[in-house]
């Protein structure tokens, strides 16, 4: 199978985090956007759907190309995968396959696209990163043939709300790293707590006495 392009998910509003923007805080001193660009560095292209926001704030590098949402009715991951679906067909129509990453997850697993492609198969064509009881729909490898029409749906406002209502109309398997990992690869951020647990276990897996 041809490697996938990736899209890091960046468009988030980051409400429960005062308005900042996800992208640009720092986890163990390296910002959330260039984690995954380091997770991500053998692959091309690597999207970044900014959503809403004024590109200058992502400060992104030469290897990342951004790709606003289009629509204003459908909002959210939904939009971010429609852009970059729309910016391959468009640049990219030989692509087949696509890695979609939330912005927020520091640890994602640098395997996810070695272990999620043999799972892609007849009456397959998403793998949903999870852990355990947890499913993170916005972590996920798409088959893109099965997503062809999304850009239009989403321009119609018939798409549906969420990435777990798209994913259960197409056929999908989960990829379950509580049999690989003593610990969540995919946990997010969402509150100041939550930075504060991924700021610990940053400093931890550095060797370095945690903040506070």
């Amino acid at each position: 199978m041809p490697e996938p392009a990736i899209l890091i998910l960046a468009g988030g509003l980051g409400t429960r985090l005062g308005g900042r923007l996800k992208a640009a805080i720092p986890i163990g001193g390296v910002r959330l956007l260039d984690r995954l660009a380091v997770v991500f560095a053998r692959c091309s292209p690597i999207l970044v759907a900014t959503g809403h926001h004024p590109l200058e704030r992502f400060g992104l590098t030469d290897t990342m190309i951004a790709v606003p949402d289009a629509s204003i009715s459908t909002v959210g991951p939904v939009a971010g995968l429609s852009a970059g679906l729309e910016w391959l067909q468009l640049h990219r129509p030989q692509t087949e396959l696509l890695v979609s990453v939330a912005v927020d997850t520091p640890f994602f697993p640098s395997d996810f696209t070695e272990r999620a492609l043999p799972l892609l198969g007849r009456g397959i064509d998403v793998v949903v990163g999870a852990y355990g009881g947890q499913d993170y729909p916005t972590n996920a490898m798409w088959r893109l043939a099965a997503l062809r029409d999304l850009p239009a749906r989403c321009a119609a406002d018939a798409a549906p709300r969420g990435l777990k209502g798209l994913i259960g109309e197409i056929g999908a398997v989960r990829l379950d790293y509580r049999e690989i990992s003593g610990v969540d690869p995919f946990v997010n951020l969402n509150t100041p707590v939550d930075l504060d647990s991924l700021e610990g276990r940053a400093a931890g897996m550095m060797g370095l006495p945690r903040r506070g």
